[in-house]
């Protein structure tokens, strides 16, 4: 634990010294020379314009910014430098929640980024939006542990996304579809669905004054280059709201039933090492191609998700080495007399640390403190197990601390 903040504290300063060299070597383009005019405007012109495709909340910070700070290629960049510094520390925090100490990994792959080291040196809202995905997704994660502080979360980072930027929308769709996938696979609680959904519905609700805007951004897509030859291309009608609608729905449902595949898929050897492969491949590839100065309106795209590909790629390294899933080799699944206990999806088996004379203390122990701790209270005839966050929960039910989940199955005969 006390290695992984180090390397991170060391990542962390390398990832801002990346992003502050040569800040303001390079004048301002133009779409940045857009931004600094569009903020030097008043806040109601700003707030009223409807002449450009995203939200007024980056042009209000930055008309506050500049007011105060001035407005030179330095000044102007420093709050997306900031901005992903926090959307590094957010990525880090959410890794350890799903990732454990591979989270370190993660980090430095994302602190290296070219391309959101190129986005970091903006003066545009990308780098605004990325930290409140990651806290949208912070609070997905949250979800079945603690459903209604996760709402919170959600509706915050939702909320602020939008306003940030509209690139969030298929993200938001394709990170609940995930989360149903997972939703699904851990018995399908009604709470967490219930906070899932009003966490989301906040979230909207707050956009509210600019769902008139969003209408008509997404009508003026279709006239983007890009999306205009992608229509042209695969003969596809041309883009509406109702389109789009229908656009994001099917991405819910491929993104869900891609998250199901890939977790029945990856508990057979061959293709989980043939996803990895790909999946390693992939992400080399698209590295090494986001320098190249092509595709800016794909590229604003991928970044916002670039943090969660990140991730995922992380996450398929770690179950490719440790196909037990977890975070200790000999974790994937532990018989020790009538007691079994399966590490699942978060990665890790977490049990309390006991010391002489005490109550259980929060930590983290090997499988094989984690089989002995097992084995004495249900020995004892504890029907409850406790854990690092001092929760309880049923034995023969599913045990869940924070971003740590133990299902014992087979206990004293049942």
């Amino acid at each position: 634990m006390a290695r992984n903040k180090s390397w991170f504290l060391i990542i962390f300063v390398a990832a801002a010294w990346l992003r502050l060299t040569n800040l303001g070597l390079k004048s301002l383009w133009l779409d940045e020379a857009f931004a600094v005019w569009n903020a030097n405007l008043s806040p109601l012109e700003i707030w009223q314009a409807t002449y450009d495709n995203h939200p007024p909340l980056y042009y209000l910070l930055l008309h506050g910014w500049m007011a105060v700070l001035g407005r030179s290629e330095v000044l102007v960049r420093l709050p997306s430098v900031f901005n992903s510094m926090v959307g590094l520390a957010l990525a880090y925090r959410l890794g350890r929640r799903l990732l454990g100490r591979d989270a370190a990994v993660a980090a430095t792959l994302l602190a290296l980024a070219p391309l959101d080291v190129w986005y970091a040196q903006e003066a545009r809202m990308v780098s605004f939006v990325i930290p409140a995905a990651l806290l949208l997704a912070l609070g997905l994660s949250c979800l079945l542990d603690r459903p209604w502080p996760a709402t919170l979360l959600i509706a915050v980072g939702l909320a602020l996304s939008l306003y940030f930027d509209y690139t969030i929308v298929p993200l938001w769709v394709g990170l609940g579809g995930v989360w149903l996938a997972y939703w699904g696979r851990n018995g399908r609680p009604v709470q967490p669905l219930l906070a899932w959904l009003a966490g989301s519905l906040a979230g909207w609700l707050a956009f509210a004054p600019l769902w008139p805007h969003l209408a008509l951004v997404v009508g003026r897509y279709g006239g983007i280059f890009f999306f205009a030859n992608l229509s042209q291309a695969l003969k596809l009608p041309a883009l509406t709201a109702a389109v789009f609608l229908a656009a994001m729905g099917l991405l819910a449902v491929g993104t869900a039933t891609g998250a199901w595949l890939l977790w029945r898929l990856l508990a057979r050897p061959l293709p989980r090492n043939t996803l990895v492969v790909l999946a390693v491949a992939g992400f080399t590839l698209a590295t090494l191609l986001a320098p190249v100065p092509r595709l800016y309106s794909l590229k604003r795209l991928v970044v916002t998700g670039w943090p969660f590909a990140v991730l995922l790629v992380t996450w398929l390294l770690a179950r490719a080495a440790r196909p037990g899933g977890a975070r200790y080799p000999a974790a994937g699944c532990v018989r020790r007399g009538r007691t079994r206990a399966r590490s699942e999806v978060r990665a890790g088996v977490w049990v309390p640390q006991t010391h002489a004379g005490g109550e259980p203390d929060g930590g983290e122990a090997g499988v094989p403190g984690c089989v002995g701790y097992g084995d004495a209270h249900l020995a004892a005839g504890d029907r409850d197990l406790r854990c690092g966050c001092r929760r309880k929960l049923p034995a023969c039910g599913v045990l869940q601390c924070g971003a740590r989940a133990m299902r014992s199955e087979e206990q004293l005969g049942r």
